[in-house]
């Protein structure tokens, strides 16, 4: 279902005077709900101008934009409901903060809403907790943050408003590298877990194709490709031509590929942002690799998913000490309960168990095999120097129990925390104090 399109869109700057200047002439877009699309293009070739009219900040001179459906200057007075639809974060969003505290600032856009307290409480918290702001800073001063904390509480200030459409011009301006991927991850943790459509406008052609499904290419004032990401990057010539570069790795492949080597870049980025997989890790990727579930993020609302990622850090810890330190059988039975407990809670799939354990197969037969062969007690059966006893087929199956439970119970952390929350509660966890009195 389409959830933004434009019809013959065009404006004019100073229309009618001698310093006019046609800055987006007859665009014509579908944008599906749920897409994550990047909007590339070279400076002054129409991005901004485009994402504003999403919005209504600026009236079309000509042509029409729909929101959900609706034509959104219709009725002129009823501009203001698709602007709470469509959010839009415009460069250097920090400057436009404002409010005594971070949690004042944030709740700025669903008070103007007319909401209840209760239900501005939960937005708040919410958008904090997707930006990865803690407790502690939504009350302290805006202007105590540093630069990319201030770029979190603005951006958190458009998710607490829901919009169906998340619009981003140039999110990561000026922000370093580990800034740069901690905001990205973010908004796509947030697109994944809300099925929100997201506008990505970005001079990074890596970002774009590392987390955008579509990519829209603007030119001269039109669109020259709106498709799947692979293939507009397939248009490297025609790309490099009106000033745009290409990600690194599809210029490798395109390369080897004008040498006669045979290469698919698609499979490094364009299944796995779809599936929820790594990147080249989809049907597609790499066979060998595509079915490894350990490590990914699986987001949701559980029970599990909303702990704290610091108690769940010392839950798993304690629960692998359990496992090879109390009583065989004992442990392993606690272990098998808490798993069949904490999964249905958790709402993962336990076919997720299976596909984590499958690599690991071949070093848990081998484990087994050396205890049966090798472990001394009473003999069922001798070869050789090979004897197989009921302890060392007692003690293979502990083992294989002990390590399925193992990747079972710490998968279960990495499934429902993401990677910034949970290297943000490592750290907390190593030095206690100062996130207490700094925040993290």
């Amino acid at each position: 279902m389409s959830i933004l399109r434009t019809e013959h869109l065009s404006y004019v700057y100073s229309q009618g005077t001698p310093f006019e200047k046609i800055a987006i002439e007859d665009v014509n877009i579908d944008i599906e709900e749920g897409e994550f699309v990047g909007v590339i293009g070279h400076t002054g070739s129409g991005k901004s101008t485009l994402i504003q009219h999403f919005n209504g900040l600026l009236r079309p001179t000509s042509g029409k934009i729909f929101v959900d459906g609706q034509d959104i200057w219709a009725n002129p007075k009823e501009i203001r409901k698709f602007r709470f639809m469509v959010g839009l974060v415009f460069q250097y969003p920090e400057y436009q903060l404002f409010e005594e505290t971070v949690y004042k600032d944030i709740a700025f856009g669903p008070t103007n809403m007319g909401l209840t307290p209760d239900e501005i409480d939960r937005r708040v918290k919410e958008a904090a907790r997707f930006v990865g702001l803690s407790p502690i800073q939504l009350e302290k001063s805006p202007f105590e943050l540093s630069g990319g904390q201030k770029r979190r509480v603005a951006i958190a200030g458009v998710l607490a408003m829901q919009p169906k459409v998340l619009v981003l011009d140039e999110p990561t301006a000026g922000l370093d590298p580990k800034g740069r991927d901690s905001i990205l991850s973010q908004i796509k943790e947030y697109h994944q877990e809300n099925g929100t459509t997201v506008l990505l406008v970005s001079h990074s052609m890596e970002d774009v194709a590392q987390y955008a499904q579509k990519a829209l290419v603007m030119n001269n004032a039109k669109v020259f490709l709106h498709d799947d990401v692979e293939k507009v990057f397939s248009h490297a010539a025609e790309m490099e031509a009106m000033g745009l570069s290409i990600p690194q790795v599809s210029r490798i492949f395109l390369d080897l590929a004008g040498r006669g080597v045979p290469g698919d870049p698609q499979c490094l980025y364009s299944r796995g942002r779809q599936t929820g997989d790594p990147p080249g890790l989809g049907k597609g990727g790499a066979p060998m690799l595509k079915d490894i579930t350990i490590g990914q993020y699986f987001p949701g609302k559980s029970l599990v998913h909303r702990m704290d990622p610091r108690m769940k850090i010392i839950l798993v810890i304690l629960y692998i000490v359990m496992l090879f330190t109390g009583d065989n059988v004992g442990s392993l039975i606690v272990g098998i309960f808490f798993l069949l407990i904490a999964y249905p809670v958790s709402k993962i799939p336990m076919k997720m168990v299976a596909k984590g354990v499958k690599p690991v197969i071949p070093i848990i037969l081998f484990t087994a095999v050396l205890n049966m062969l090798f472990v001394d007690g009473k003999v069922l059966w001798s070869w050789w120097v090979f004897k197989l006893t009921q302890e060392g087929i007692q003690l293979a199956v502990m083992m294989a129990v002990r390590i399925v439970c193992l990747i079972a119970g710490t998968s279960l952390l990495t499934y429902t925390t993401s990677p910034i929350a949970l290297t943000d509660a490592i750290e907390r966890l190593l030095s206690p104090s100062k996130a207490e009195l700094a925040g993290p």
